[in-house]
């Protein structure tokens, strides 16, 4: 799935700045215009899709703030103009904001009524030493953002002064959604424990309907409700409250307009980890996982409906819960193929939407695993994903189907899949997903070292015809990126070496490979294949390389003399020789 930027990374942000306050000064003009045009440009957009949407361009605007404010003052003597034009900008909206003064900068957090240094009296702490009474009048106030937020914070920590608060206000005012999103989001922690935990699922079981069937506060109760599903404690729980919670929230989340978006880069795996939608399927699969049901036993007949609710038909505000449920496609057509070719199969196909296709084949992509059954129902489209267009939409997630495309010929079998389409697939792959398809080829035989399986085996019976019949040879695709796992795939093998060069001399591309000298080095082969070792250095090494390590070239050197003192009047050993004593 998506990961967060390192420059927008919450758990380490005094790292960030700490690290910013280093080098602004030190960047010359042309880093510096990069650098802030980096920032001005601000977090992904989906790191605060979960929360209201007041609130997310106010944030938004904050971290960038931070980051900028922090730089102007580290070095007034030469202001950058674009950093000046975004923070005036950015105070002419919110003329009060400024940072903490020197380090404290550095350590200080954010509420939307301002920032605050750590020992600050903070808006938690003056909550909790109100009365339930007073809390309610802080609440009834028209700027009451900080009171949220330090609400937030508090409503764990005192279940009855919460409860009192939530009655007292809905007498007063009627259904009040901010406050209750408030305080389903502070209660999330409490939703993973146990006792108190069954407390926090019976309130949200128990909500108004009005309440919730508004998008903010069901997102919230979905995130909740992930939380309690994912957590260790949850077989102690109470499985008939949550599932009445879960009930309870459907229908606000399939109400939720954020479900609905499109991601700006393709990347629906980020998307459907940050909606409602997509934390009320976790929630589910959790929740499936926690009966331990066996392969082909079926969902039971009461989670079947939920499931088919959550897949909905077609809609795309149901699209994050089956981008989440094809993440676990193998293990969901394992448990019920009849339910899952009929309600989930039909979104892979890319005849039937190119849009719905594109989303589960990433969320497939997130942890793609197969079997024969599910491979024979997927296998088409599978390779179609292989298409150049395709494999720019998805992204990274190419990464991961390439190797899976592997893993079908390597334990699948070879005659499940069409030679030339696969073929195809390889050769609309980029050089670094054809290096990291390679890597998983090498993984497989390094797997068998843990002497239950012969890797001179696994070379002889699925590898080396895995590559004789899908390989591309076609010498414009080779790249010095693939040279590396194929040389250790020769390496990863016992007395199949000689074989295994022979196999891989014709895809390896020479180029700055000096790194490899050292793995050849250090293998037996040197002294037990001196001859396949020679010639599997001179397919890699470049004499044009830029970097060398000199003393592991001497060593692979001397080592296949030493072996087989023939080799002395071998061409390229004679040619290598000359070329490492050159140097001196």
């Amino acid at each position: 799935m998506a990961n967060v930027p390192a420059l927008w990374d919450i758990s380490a942000r005094k790292e960030v700045y700490d690290l910013l306050v280093a080098l602004w000064p030190q960047l010359e003009e042309d880093a510096r215009n990069a650098l802030v045009e980096k920032i001005a440009a601000g977090p992904p957009a989906w790191m605060s899709d979960h929360l209201p949407e007041a609130e997310r361009d106010q944030l938004r605007a904050r971290r960038v703030f931070e980051r900028l404010r922090i730089m102007q003052r580290l070095d007034p003597e030469r202001p950058h103009a674009a950093m000046e034009a975004e923070l005036a900008r950015l105070r002419v909206r919110y003329p009060k904001w400024d940072v903490a003064p020197g380090e404290q900068a550095h350590f200080s957090f954010y509420s939307q009524s301002g920032w605050r240094a750590l020992e600050a009296v903070d808006d938690k702490r003056r909550l909790q030493a109100m009365t339930p009474a007073e809390i309610v009048e802080e609440l009834s106030a028209d700027q009451r953002e900080g009171t949220l937020n330090g609400w937030r914070e508090m409503v764990a920590s005192d279940w009855e002064k919460m409860m009192s608060v939530l009655r007292d206000v809905a007498d007063r005012t009627g259904p009040d959604a901010e406050l209750w999103t408030a305080t389903l989001w502070g209660l999330r922690t409490k939703a993973a424990t146990p006792t108190p935990g069954e407390d926090v699922l019976l309130l949200v079981a128990a909500l108004d309907d009005v309440l919730a069937h508004d998008p903010s506060v069901s997102s919230a109760a979905a995130y909740l409700l992930e939380s309690a599903a994912s957590s260790a404690q949850f077989r102690e729980m109470s499985t008939e409250d949550f599932w009445r919670a879960f009930d309870k929230v459907v229908p606000g989340v399939a109400l939720d307009d954020t479900n609905s978006r499109r991601p700006d880069d393709h990347d629906w795996a980020a998307v459907a980890i940050n909606t409602s939608m997509g934390n009320l399927a976790l929630a589910f699969l959790n929740a499936l996982f926690a009966r331990r049901l066996v392969v082909g036993g079926g969902i039971p007949a009461e989670l079947t409906e939920r499931f088919v609710r959550l897949v909905g038909a077609g809609e795309a505000r149901h699209r994050p819960a089956r981008v989440v449920f094809a993440s676990r496609l193998s293990y969901l057509f394992a448990i019920d193929p009849d339910l899952t070719r009929l309600h989930l199969l039909p979104y892979f196909r890319w005849e039937r939407d190119e849009t719905e296709a594109l989303a589960v084949w990433q969320g497939f992509g997130w942890q793609p695993h197969l079997d024969p059954l599910l491979w024979n129902e997927i296998k088409t489209d599978f390779l179609d994903c292989f298409q150049a267009d395709r494999i720019h939409q998805l992204g990274e997630t190419v990464g991961p189907l390439a190797q899976a495309l592997a893993a079908a010929g390597l334990h699948i079998g070879l005659d499940d899949l069409p030679r030339q389409a696969t073929q195809g697939a390889i050769r609309r792959m980029s050089s670094e997903t054809r290096a990291g398809m390679l890597d998983w080829v090498v993984s497989a035989l390094r797997r068998a070292d843990d002497h239950t399986v012969d890797p001179d085996a696994v070379w002889a019976e699925k590898v080396k015809p895995w590559i004789q019949k899908f390989w591309p040879r076609d010498p414009q695709i080779r790249s010095a990126k693939e040279a590396r796992p194929w040389v250790e795939m020769a390496l990863a093998t016992n007395g199949a070496f000689e074989d295994a060069v022979a196999t891989v001399l014709q895809f390896i591309r020479p180029g700055e490979n000096e790194f490899l000298l050292r793995e050849l080095a250090d293998s037996q082969h040197v002294n037990a294949q001196p001859r396949s070792a020679l010639r599997l250095m001179d397919a890699f090494l470049s004499p044009n390389a830029q970097f060398w390590v000199f003393d592991d070239l001497r060593r692979v050197l001397d080592s296949v003399l030493a072996s087989d003192l023939t080799l002395r009047d071998d061409p390229t050993f004679a040619r290598w020789d000359g070329f490492e004593r050159a140097r001196a």
